[in-house]
C-alpha cells in the first residue's frame, strides 16, 4: 500500500472520496458485479491509497464506493484529468440519484487507530 505525503508540520493528511450508489430492485446484485469490473484497474490509478466496497447494514440496495487518496490535490489531479474524463466506469448508471450530489469527499486528519482489545 503506498504512504500519503506528509503536509506540513508533520501531519499527514489524506482524502477519502465517498461515492453513493444504488442497486435497482430488480437486479441487486448490479452494484457488486460492477465494482468487480471497476476495482482492479482503478486501485493501480496514481494518488489511490485504497479503495472499498461498502454495503448499507440496514438497507441491501444502498452501497457506497471509498476511495483514499493521498490528499485532496491528488483526487482532483486524477478528476480533472483526461483518464478520468475519458472514462465511464461500470458504476457510474448505479450512482445513487436520490443523493445530489452522489459523493463527498472528506479530509483524513486523524490516523487510523487499532482499539486495544
Amino acid at each position: 500500500m503506498r504512504q500519503p505525503a506528509a503536509y506540513a508540520g508533520g501531519v499527514t493528511v489524506t482524502a477519502r472520496l465517498v461515492v453513493h450508489h444504488r442497486a435497482p430492485a430488480q437486479d441487486p446484485g448490479a452494484v457488486e458485479r460492477a465494482y468487480a469490473l471497476f476495482e482492479p484497474e482503478f486501485r493501480t490509478t496514481p494518488g489511490v491509497l485504497r479503495v472499498q466496497l461498502l454495503r448499507l447494514a440496514g438497507d441491501p440496495l444502498a452501497y457506497a464506493v471509498v476511495t483514499d487518496w493521498q490528499g485532496a490535490d491528488a483526487y482532483e489531479a486524477w478528476r480533472q484529468g483526461p483518464a478520468h474524463q475519458r472514462r465511464k466506469t461500470p458504476l457510474r448508471p448505479y450512482q445513487d440519484p436520490r443523493r445530489k450530489p452522489c459523493y463527498e469527499l472528506y479530509e483524513v486528519l486523524s490516523p487510523d487507530a487499532a482499539l486495544a482489545p
